[in-house]
C-alpha cells in the first residue's frame, strides 16, 4: 500500500468548512519525502545528513513498514482565496472531464 504526501484543500465559508480535497502527491520513502519537504521544515537543521534524519525515524518506522506501507508527510500552509478558488476550479472541472471525457454534447 503506498500513502504518499496528501494535500489538503479547505474552503471555508462564513459558518464552517464547505468542502475538502486532497490532492495526492506520491512519495515511497523518507529520502524521497525529504525531497519534497525540507529536513529544515522538519525541524532540523539544514546541515543534518538525509541519512542521520531517517535513522532516526527508524525508532519509530521500521524500513520494513516504509517498504510495505510507503510514507506520509504533511505539509501546512496558508494560502490565498485566489488560489484555494482557481483550485477549486481546476478540481471540479476534473472531475466532469472524468465524466464526460469528450466534452459536453
Amino acid at each position: 500500500m503506498h500513502l504518499g504526501v496528501l494535500r489538503f484543500i479547505f474552503h471555508k465559508v462564513l459558518h464552517g468548512i464547505e468542502s475538502c480535497k486532497y490532492i495526492h502527491e506520491g512519495n515511497n520513502t523518507f529520502r524521497e519525502l525529504f525531497e519534497d519537504i525540507s529536513i529544515v521544515k522538519c525541524g532540523n537543521d539544514v546541515d543534518t545528513p538525509v541519512d542521520d534524519v531517517v535513522k532516526r525515524l527508524r525508532k519509530y518506522y521500521s524500513e520494513e513498514d516504509e517498504l510495505r506501507y510507503g510514507v506520509l508527510g504533511i505539509k501546512i500552509e496558508l494560502v490565498e482565496l485566489d488560489e484555494v478558488l482557481k483550485i477549486k476550479e481546476e478540481l471540479a472541472e476534473a472531475h466532469y472531464a472524468h465524466y464526460f471525457p469528450d466534452g459536453m454534447k
